[in-house]
C-alpha cells in the first residue's frame, strides 16, 4: 500500500501539468445539537484566464445510525459568461451518505439529490452518485484517496457527467483538513463526450 500512495502522489503532480483549470475551496464547519452546519465557497480559473466560476454552499447535516449521515443544503453558483457577466444558479440538495470503515480503510457511498433553477429560469432535476475509497495506509501522515461520480440528468433520462478524482489527503493541523486533487471530467453535449482536466486544493476548518 506504501507503493499505491506513492504512485497517487506522483499521479497527481504529473498530472497537475496538463491542469486546463483550477480549483480552491474553503469550507467550515460547526457542531450543533444533533447537527452539523456547514458553509463552504469555491472558485475556479480556467488556464490563462480569470476566475470564472464561483458557488457558495450552506446546509445542515445529520447522522442516524449504521453509519448513515443526511445533509439539506442549499449552493449559488455563478457562472461567468462570454460578456463577462455573472449567471446564477439556484441549487438546493438534499444527500444521503453511507460509510463502511474497517482496519484497513472507509469506503463511503453518497447520493445527492439536487434540483436545479438556473438564471434563465429553466429548471432540472439530477441525481449524482459517487464511491470514495480512502486507504488508512499513510506516507509522512499522508493519505490517498480515489473518487468516482455519476451525474444522471432525469429530465434528458440519461448520463450527462462522470467524474475521476485522485487525491491526497494531508495531516490534520489543528482542527483543519486539507487535500490535493486532481480530477478528470467527461461532460455529454449533444451525444459527444468532451473531457477535461483540474487541479484543486480544500481547506476544511471544525469548530
Amino acid at each position: 500500500m506504501k507503493f499505491y500512495l506513492l504512485g497517487v502522489s506522483l499521479v497527481t503532480l504529473l498530472l497537475a501539468h496538463a491542469e486546463t483549470s483550477y480549483f480552491e475551496t474553503f469550507a467550515m464547519r460547526q457542531d450543533m445539537e444533533h447537527a452539523e452546519l456547514k458553509i463552504e465557497a469555491s472558485q475556479r480559473q480556467l488556464k490563462d484566464r480569470d476566475w470564472d466560476y464561483q458557488h457558495y454552499d450552506v446546509g445542515f447535516k445529520f447522522d442516524s445510525v449504521q453509519d448513515w449521515s443526511v445533509a439539506a443544503n442549499l449552493r449559488l453558483i455563478y457562472r461567468k459568461d462570454d460578456d463577462g457577466k455573472w449567471d446564477v444558479e439556484k441549487r438546493p440538495y438534499i444527500q444521503a451518505t453511507k460509510s463502511f470503515e474497517n482496519t484497513y480503510g472507509k469506503l463511503s457511498l453518497r447520493n445527492r439529490y439536487e434540483y436545479r433553477v438556473r438564471h434563465n429560469s429553466t429548471e432540472s432535476k439530477r441525481v449524482r452518485t459517487r464511491v470514495e475509497l480512502s486507504p488508512e495506509y499513510k506516507i509522512f501522515n499522508i493519505k490517498g484517496f480515489i473518487s468516482s461520480e455519476v451525474f444522471y440528468d432525469f429530465d434528458e433520462s440519461q448520463a450527462t457527467k462522470n467524474r475521476l478524482t485522485l487525491g491526497l489527503k494531508l495531516p490534520k493541523i489543528y482542527n483543519t483538513n486539507s487535500k490535493l486533487y486532481y480530477r478528470h471530467t467527461q461532460d455529454s453535449d449533444d451525444a459527444v463526450w468532451l473531457a477535461s482536466n483540474s487541479l484543486g486544493f480544500k481547506i476544511e476548518c471544525k469548530f
